[in-house]
């Protein structure tokens, strides 16, 4: 037998307990007595006066006792096994189905996620009228199927039936966060979270103290503590699971152009197993590439390198995909990434000391390198002269280069910002025509805080008694700058040498700027440790600020065979920027509307569902944006009607799924601490324990009908003892 109450809170009302005996106490006023002689027939007889007593001490009790039972009832007491009926308690239960890929293990006849779906039809058609449910589905961003309590059955069913495939990955933690902010606005008084998974150790994220801190915290909250049961769809026979993986892919660049080769790179993963050898293989928009398929060797828990080289005919919008042959786990056995294949990338020079001799002006060595592939308009070059920069000079264009500018005015580095956040790229190449001192005073002011450094002393090689500077080969990291590494064959870029370079000193960044402008990163570094290549992102777009001038007066640079490719590679990286095609889950997907496309837009996501499309800007300015994104795959953007062309965007989730390790005892121990998670090892079990929670009987009706009668009982004595003429005893002497 169990006795206890819901509303613990409610019983700090037995303090009033005090307040009928302080009434009584100051009711016995003491004055003074004066004796007069008929007085003695008056005084009441010692029986009498005992029985008075008496009266007054029962009245007082039963006053003490009304107060008592309505604390008690408001405090909604319940009993357990002290009678044998059946529950008629309602309940409250929200749903979690975890949702990660690894619930689509296909080694059973049925997989994880498929059985929890059917678990909770099952489940459904057992309870009653007034019982609600809610329906979670738990991935990286927890989707809410029913995010209220509901009692129609026919709904919960029909969204369950809709329920994407399993994909990603999932946070317990947070989604049953959301499932106890449900709760709190339910009224029945048994409250269930149920959540069915795989019992993979990732998604409950143990380690993470913030989200179960967040957790407890709303269980505390809570009026009525709601239990929280972990189904385990998958069970002990399966824990030693043989899977193969592929790693999240790392592309050279996010945007290219015809017949310019793309680099892919990948890792694949066997977990468990023997030494075995595996088929990979490249495909592009679903096709798949026999030219394109490497065999990989993959020893017990190992993993093998994988490196792909593309190269597309036409421009477009396309994916790119590595995959294996099949196995029990299809959701890590392709990694998708999304490429923009662009006609050409239209750029803009500005020449800060344009010549008539064209050899002598700061442009020129760029303006050829751009040049020198001709018809196959990798880059569409267009050069200006400083004092003729304006706003306007920046429409249509994916990329600034500022070649040994001297000033900016403040209008022109606002304008300059308000490009680079809307994700284009800008690229500084100062020399010696530079004003430092006026540089350095425009980038401490709020219109210049967005810029990588100031300019510190012009340091030269002889003068410090240095040989001449070079690249740092190792400190490549940039994805688009590791073609150029040391260890490459054929390449010279380290090769070149620097006599001169200015001293770089990185902007100190304010917390308010982190958001839009975080700290300034180094892209490249000399071999004396000093920063050749300064990046920060700013808003969409990214800076790239040099230590030097892009032409031959302080290096070798433009005479390396690498010139050409380096500076297109820069282009396309700073360019790629304002594509945003590969994002993370929760990331709404953004990206500029071709011209001839009309307002009129849908994105397909993975499941085949449309999102909502909200089209801002006018003109070539008109940008596409759909809410966040909750599921991971390919995305779809075109628009309205058949046979429209497309934009392709992938959404990525942590590839750290596919580790199929299971929690550990230690890990139970913790989930189960205070009672926070309670484990059933079958579904039979979790509908008899839920049974047993329900079968208390809340005792505050009862309470209530009692206080009726002590109310009528405490009057009628009232009365009583009123008519009697007894309400004071004797006087008190003073």
């Amino acid at each position: 037998m169990e006795i206890g109450v819901l509303n613990p809170a409610m019983l700090w009302g037995l303090l009033a307990l005090s307040l009928p005996v302080i009434a009584h106490l100051l009711s016995r006023r003491k004055f003074d007595v004066v004796k007069w002689g008929a007085m003695q027939f008056l005084q009441l007889r010692k029986k009498t006066r005992r029985r008075v007593r008496l009266e007054e001490l029962l009245l007082l009790l039963l006053r003490m006792a009304v107060i008592a039972i309505l604390v008690y009832a408001l405090s909604r007491p319940f009993e357990r096994g002290l009678f044998s009926t059946p529950p008629t308690v309602s309940r409250d239960l929200v749903f979690i189905l975890d949702g990660s890929y690894s619930m689509g293990w296909e080694g059973k006849d049925q997989t994880p996620h498929a059985a929890g779906v059917q678990w909770i039809h099952r489940t459904l058609e057992t309870l009653k009228p007034q019982d609600t449910v809610a329906l979670l589905d738990a991935r990286e961003q927890v989707r809410p199927l029913v995010d209220f309590a509901s009692t129609d059955r026919s709904f919960v069913q029909k969204r369950l039936a809709e329920i994407a495939p399993p994909s990603g990955t999932s946070n317990l933690p947070a989604a049953a966060a959301r499932a106890m902010q449900i709760l709190s606005t339910t009224n029945n008084v048994s409250r269930e979270v149920v959540i069915l998974t795989d019992s993979q150790r990732l998604p409950w994220k143990v380690d993470d103290v913030f989200q179960w801190t967040r957790f407890d915290d709303l269980r505390k909250q809570a009026d009525i503590n709601a239990a929280v049961w972990m189904v385990d769809l998958v069970g002990e026979d399966v824990r030693e699971r043989v899977n193969y993986a592929v790693d999240r892919l790392e592309l050279s660049r996010e945007m290219t152009v015809p017949g310019f080769p793309i680099k892919i790179a990948t890792t694949v993963h066997q977990s468990g197993g023997t030494q075995t050898r595996r088929q990979v293989y490249l495909e592009v928009n679903g096709q798949r590439l026999k030219e394109k398929t490497l065999a990989v060797n993959l020893p017990p828990n190992g993993e093998a390198n994988v490196v792909f080289e593309h190269t597309f005919p036409v421009a477009g919008s396309h994916v790119l995909s590595v995959t294996l042959d099949g196995d029990h786990l299809p959701g890590d056995d392709r990694s998708d990434a999304a490429v923009v294949v662009s006609p050409g990338v239209p750029v803009l020079i500005v020449d800060g000391a344009p010549s008539l001799d064209p050899p002598r002006s700061e442009s020129f060595f760029v303006r050829m390198a751009f040049l020198a592939v001709g018809k196959s308009a990798w880059v569409v070059p267009t050069t200006i002269a400083a004092r003729d920069f304006t706003s306007k000079s920046l429409e249509g264009q994916r990329c600034v280069f500022l070649m040994n500018v001297a000033q900016l005015s403040d209008a022109q580095l606002t304008a300059l910002h308000d490009y680079v956040a809307q994700g284009n790229g800008l690229i500084l190449a100062p020399g010696d025509q530079v004003d430092t001192a006026a540089f350095n005073k425009l980038a401490a002011t709020p219109a210049g805080q967005w810029l990588p450094a100031t300019l510190g002393k012009s340091r030269v090689a002889e003068q410090l008694g240095l040989g001449p500077a070079r690249v740092d080969s190792d400190n490549l990291e940039a994805p688009w700058l590791q073609r150029f590494r040391k260890s490459e064959k054929g390449i010279d870029l380290w090769e070149a040498r620097f006599s001169r370079w200015w001293e770089l000193k990185p902007m100190a960044v304010a917390a308010e700027q982190e958001a839009s402008s975080p700290a300034p990163y180094t892209v490249m570094k000399l071999d004396n440790g000093d920063p050749f290549v300064l990046g920060r992102n700013v808003g969409k777009g990214v800076v790239l600020q040099f230590a030097g001038p892009l032409d031959g007066d302080w290096g070798t640079l433009i005479g390396r065979n690498d010139f050409v490719p380096f500076l297109h590679e820069m282009v396309f990286a700073v360019a790629a920027s304002r594509t945003g095609r590969n994002v993370d889950v929760g990331v709404p997907l953004t990206t500029p509307i071709p011209a001839d496309w009309p307002d009129q837009l849908a994105i397909d996501g993975p499941d085949g569902k449309p999102l909502s499309v909200e089209v801002v800007g006018k003109g070539p300015e008109r940008v596409a944006r759909s809410p966040a994104t909750t599921l991971p795959g390919v995305y779809r953007l075109h628009p309205e009607g058949p046979n429209a062309a497309e934009e392709v965007f992938v959404v990525h989730s942590d590839r750290a799924e596919s580790d199929l390790t299971g929690l550990a005892a230690t890990d139970r121990e913790f989930l189960g601490k205070d009672g926070r998670v309670q484990f059933a090892a079958k579904p039979a079990d979790l509908s008899a324990k839920a049974v047993d929670r329900t079968s208390r009987n809340e005792m505050w009706w009862l309470l209530l009908l009692s206080l009726l009668a002590l109310l009528i009982f405490e009057t009628l004595m009232t009365r009583r003892l009123v008519r009697g003429g007894h309400a004071v005893l004797e006087p008190q002497p003073a």
